[in-house]
């Protein structure tokens, strides 16, 4: 509400004091006289649209003003100034029609009252501007637009060209202005005219003072703004429905200049809006994302930059829904917190009788309950919800599907129960050593009566659960004592605890361990559910998951087991802050026929009784325990190898995977399997397997750290080092690799002595070929990630070329490893290897 305002006059009363009173008394005082002061003082009118305002001029009691158009004048307020202690009636801040005069009535102090007749008038607009024309057969692509039009004098002939599109039938165009507002134009806008010839257009200003004539004329043209060739592209991509409420899309379907959609509830059929895709440059009409009725079929228009049109017929029908389920029920009376809900009801069979129990308040009135029901989109219920009803006895809805075709019934049946919601409180570290057949304590909110009271020992998946005897219920201190089973295995529990059918908690979960030991899993030795898929039972330390009680752990053996033999686990004992329990294979070979599988198992003994478990990861899967037995070589891949490439010795026993070792476990086990081989005149090459394929051979990488093109006699020590170095009849042939250059061949290469007088230390490599067009780059350990010699110098003239000295470890690689090196060269913008050997030069050459 607005607050009126006034500005008031003020008038200054002087009153006067003579300066003696010769007789000494006191004066009367005078008597205050009211003020007869009535006078308009100014009169301003305001426009809340537009924010401006006009002040009226005021000459004896008459109030005149002229208003621009924009003033409505059948809704103007407006603000006085009157004299002090005045007052106006009517108000003239409240919106007022003044297209007749208004009284005004100003009331003085006294009770006088002078009348002002208030007088609007509104100026006419002289402006007769054509601001826009286009055609509605064009489109308003093609158009004119004069936002600022230069002040045209009366009688002033100003032409408009309109360019449209070169099918344009101009015989048939419907114009549509915009002009100077009030202002009048002639032949009206909107109607269809032949524009063959330039028409001739008159606008006269509302005052009719201004009169402007406009001929149009039309020109043919297939140009854009742009001067590109205007596209004839209309066709409609995509057409897609949109649900305000539920956020839903539903893409229609396009075949040649149809569009159809099937929609179901809850989108609204007579107040749908779509989003389109359709050509660059191109429009629809009418708007696809205004809301609109498509009970009957809707005609869209597209028209293409040329002009051109094509329609699409648009057909929306509706499928209806054939559910029939009661997601949630409720009554106003009662609230929310007591309500059935099922958002994921299962599928019901015609005529299925369901039955839906809510449980209220003891002091519910049941015989006046108000339902509230959420049920299938579309579907129907009867009785209807929100009625008030009696569930004094159960009462049978049915509910219908929007189809028609499911009808299912329900049966609510209203109980009674004043209990609040069940809550726990329970201490489970005092539940954790608590042995079979003894007792647990824990408190609840609320007891019912004592019969009511159910609770069960739950396993953590909740697989699994036994019902627990109750001792004794403290109603005092609202506390429940339980008995658990007489036997249990150690693990993770929870307690389920009903004190209703629809009043029931469920506990945090606690350690019991007072039971029998349990078997998990095998892990790392650093604990946590790290997978582990082996086991080697000589000097390995690993690591298990089980629940044993802690207070008797130094009574707990431990043992893996196959066909009735057990293989002992040495030094049991807790990971440092963890609950892992930290287990060693022994540090000496096995005195066991046992063979290596994934069939072993894990045996726990306590108190005289023994616990078997599948030997398993965290996954379940069997662990692979691997039983030492010397190796055994059956044969080679290959009996002539290249150096790099890849050779299988094949046969058993060859390399034992294993984690963590124990301590002194690094004398007994390498992490690697090593092949060494000796030619007659005791060259030694030594090659490292580390992985074994499915069929338990030896995969490994022939390396290029010795001599080659040079047989050697096969002789392999496994990773197990009790069993030494075995023998084998094989002998294999260790080839250089192929140089990958077509004719240029390395021809000599010498490394010279240490001692040598004139090269000590150095390498010459001679070529078979002329090396002035080539460009050697360097000479390269390939053992070693390509590790590099650059220092040489180029011998053209002999074809060869020497290094510097080596150093240490290069020239010990060369001449007493026999490494094999490849010289690196590019020619022609190619790169090119040649591999070789260097001989040993003799100590004075």
């Amino acid at each position: 509400m607005k607050k009126l305002q006034y500005l008031v006059l003020m008038t200054l009363l002087v009153i006067g004091c003579g300066k003696d009173n010769p007789t000494g008394e006191i004066p009367n005082e005078p008597e205050q006289k009211l003020s007869s002061q009535k006078i308009l003082g100014d009169f301003t009118f305001f426009d809340e649209a537009t924010g401006k305002k006009h002040n009226a001029e005021i000459k004896d009691n008459v109030v005149t003003a002229v208003i621009e158009t924009s003033f409505d004048i059948k809704a103007l307020t407006a603000t006085v100034r009157i004299s002090d202690k005045a007052t106006i009636s009517p108000d003239p801040i409240q919106k007022r029609d003044y297209t007749n005069p208004v009284i005004y009535t100003i009331t003085a102090e006294d009770g006088t009252k002078a009348e002002y007749k208030v007088i609007v008038t509104k100026q006419l607009p002289s402006e007769s501007n054509i601001y826009r024309l286009h055609f509605k057969e064009v489109g308003e692509l093609h158009n004119y637009h004069n936002q600022n039009p230069s002040l045209n004098q009366p009688n002033k002939n100003i032409d408009i060209r309109l360019k449209v599109p070169s099918k344009t039938d101009v015989t048939k165009l419907t114009s549509v202005f915009e002009i100077s507002e009030g202002a009048t134009i002639h032949p009206k806008a909107g109607q269809t005219l032949d524009y063959t010839k330039p028409v001739e257009y008159t606008v006269t200003s509302k005052d009719g003072k201004k009169v402007v004539k406009y001929t149009v004329t039309v020109v043919f043209d297939d140009t854009n703004e742009s001067g590109q060739k205007t596209n004839s592209h209309k066709l409609l991509g995509d057409f897609t429905f949109f649900d305000e409420v539920t956020g839903k899309w539903r893409n229609a379907e396009i075949k040649d200049n149809e569009v159809t959609a099937v929609i179901e509830t809850p989108f609204d059929i007579k107040a749908l809006t779509a989003t389109v895709r359709i050509p660059d440059k191109a429009t629809i009409s009418p708007d696809p994302t205004q809301k609109r009725d498509y009970t009957t079929p809707v005609v869209y228009t597209i028209t293409a930059e040329d002009g051109t049109k094509a329609e699409y017929k648009v057909i929306v029908t509706k499928r209806l829904l054939s559910e029939s389920n009661i997601y949630r029920l409720h009554f106003k009376e009662v609230g929310k917190s007591r309500d059935h809900y099922n958002p994921h009801p299962s599928l019901n069979q015609h005529d299925k009788n369901a039955d839906i129990r809510i449980v209220v308040p003891l002091t519910t009135d049941v015989t006046k309950l108000t339902s509230v029901f959420e049920i299938s989109e579309g579907a129907t219920i009867h009785p209807k919800a929100g009625q008030t009803l009696d569930y004094t006895k159960p009462v049978e809805y049915t509910v219908t599907s929007e189809d028609g075709k499911t009808v299912l019934k329900y049966t609510v049946t209203v109980i009674f129960d004043d209990l609040p919601k069940l809550s726990l409180s329970i201490n489970g570290e005092e539940f954790r050593n608590v042995p079979p057949g003894g007792t647990i304590v824990f408190g609840v909110n609320v007891l019912p009566k004592h019969e009511d009271i159910r609770v069960s020992l739950v396993t953590e998946d909740g697989k699994s659960s036994v019902p627990l005897t109750i001792q004794k219920v403290d109603d005092t201190n609202k506390k429940i004592h339980v008995k658990l089973p007489d036997t249990y295995l150690n693990g993770i529990y929870k307690l389920d605890v009903r004190i209703a059918e629809n009043n029931s908690a469920m506990s945090y979960t606690f350690v019991l361990h007072g039971g029998n030991p349990v078997f998990h899993y095998i892990t790392s030795n650093g604990g946590g559910p790290k997978k582990t898929n082996s086991l080697l039972y000589l000097a390995e330390q690993f690591g298990i998951f089980a629940s044993i009680n802690r207070k008797d752990f130094a009574k707990h053996s431990f043992f893996i087991k196959k066909n009735g033999e057990y293989l002992p686990l040495e030094n049991a004992r807790f990971h440092t802050n963890s609950t892992t329990i930290i287990l060693e294979a022994p540090l000496e070979l096995p005195n066991t026929s046992l063979e290596t599988g994934t069939d072993f198992e894990f045996v726990i003994r306590y108190e005289g009784k023994e616990y078997t478990y599948p030997l398993v990861n965290n996954k379940k899967e069997p662990v692979k325990v691997y039983i030492p037995k010397p190796p055994v070589v059956t044969g080679v891949s290959k009996t002539s190898v290249t150096q790099g490439e890849t050779l299988v010795i094949k046969g058993s026993n060859l390399f034992y995977p294993h984690g963590d070792l124990r301590d002194g476990g690094r004398d007994k086990i390498n992490h690697y399997t090593a092949i060494r081989s000796r030619t007659p005149s005791k060259e030694l090459i030594s090659m490292i397997g580390k992985e074994i394929d499915a069929q338990g051979n030896l995969v490994l990488t022939v390396p290029f750290n010795f001599l080659a093109e040079t047989e050697y006699k096969l002789f392999i020590d496994s990773n197990v080092d009790s069993f030494g170095e075995v023998e084998t009849p094989i002998t294999i042939k260790v080839e250089l690799p192929k140089p990958t250059h077509p004719t240029m061949r390395i021809q000599e290469a010498e490394v010279y002595h240490e001692n040598s007088k004139y090269f000590k230390k150095q390498l010459r490599v001679k070529f078979n070929g002329d090396i002035s067009k080539i460009n050697i780059k360097a000479i390269v350990f390939p053992e070693y990630q390509n590790a590099k010699i650059t220092n040489f110098i180029v011998y053209e003239g002999s074809n060869s070329i020497m290094t510097g000295e080596l150093n240490f470890w290069d020239y010990r690689d060369v001449y007493t490893r026999r490494h094999t090196l490849y010289v690196l060269f590019e020619e022609g913008g190619k790169e090119y290897k040649l591999y070789f050997n260097a001989k040993r030069g003799e100590q004075n050459d």
